[in-house]
């Protein structure tokens, strides 16, 4: 429940921001004659919004990725159709829900689930779609990129983050710190919330020393093994995020 209360705390933030860049007139004004060849008169520029995107949403946080794709939209006024994960999508239909309870017209959002080649690619490529927006791994951004052709995309490709290993410290510091950073965030409380290494926001690689990697390695791994599943009440219960050594 921890990271539940969490994850939702964060989509009311989202919200709450978009709902303050809809009262925003984004719009510029510019003076013609700045120049002796120029008339005396201003010009102004207006923003319309596009007329259709598609969002596409990975399985970790399911509600706040779902809710920065609709949020911005829904300020800016463009319909969308999002296609959360096959593997969480209860949340987005709640969450599409609510939005429709709270006003929302139908026409702005539609929720579809399918498989990749019969639904999704055929969206990514027809003509009506303006705009791709997906957060996910890199070689499925690669082949959206591929079939979207010329349109907009926004692609968030997740994070790279790295750490050097510092070698004043003592073996089981380093081994301690990197462990639960790769594996593990702070909520609002200072506490551990388990994201079982799918966070952009982590590390995902460390650069260490040759004579230390062996032993920063086995021991990485005997730790990570004890990082709890998320939402897992039961302490027995644990899943080791898929993760290897590597060395130049």
């Amino acid at each position: 429940m921890r990271e539940t209360r969490y994850e939702v705390g964060r989509t009311q933030d989202v919200l709450q921001f978009a709902a303050i860049e809809a009262l925003k007139d984004d719009g510029q004004i510019f003076s013609c004659d700045v120049s002796p060849q120029g008339k005396a008169r201003k010009i102004f520029t207006l923003r319309e919004p596009i007329l259709l995107a598609l969002a596409i949403t990975p399985f970790n946080h399911p509600l706040n990725q779902v809710a920065h794709k609709l949020s911005p939209a829904i300020a800016a006024g463009v319909p969308v159709i999002l296609k959360p994960s096959e593997k969480t999508p209860l949340s987005a239909i709640r969450f599409a829900e609510i939005l429709y309870e709270a006003g929302l017209p139908n026409h702005m959002l539609s929720v579809i689930l399918g498989d990749i080649q019969t639904v999704v690619e055929p969206l990514i490529a027809d003509e009506k779609i303006e705009l791709v927006t997906f957060t996910g791994g890199t070689e499925v951004g690669k082949r959206i990129a591929t079939l979207a052709g010329y349109k907009k995309l926004c692609l968030e490709l997740g994070g790279n983050s790295g750490s050097v290993e510092n070698l004043r410290c003592s073996a089981l510091v380093r081994v301690a710190h990197s462990s639960r950073s790769m594996y593990t965030m702070k909520d609002e409380y200072h506490q551990q919330v388990t994201t079982e290494g799918a966070s952009c926001g982590l590390w995902h690689r460390a650069v260490i020393a040759a004579r230390s990697s062996t032993p920063l390695c086995t021991q990485n791994f005997h730790t990570a093994a004890t990082v709890r599943m998320s939402g897992s009440q039961d302490a027995n219960e644990t899943r080791l995020p898929r993760h290897h050594c590597a060395f130049a």
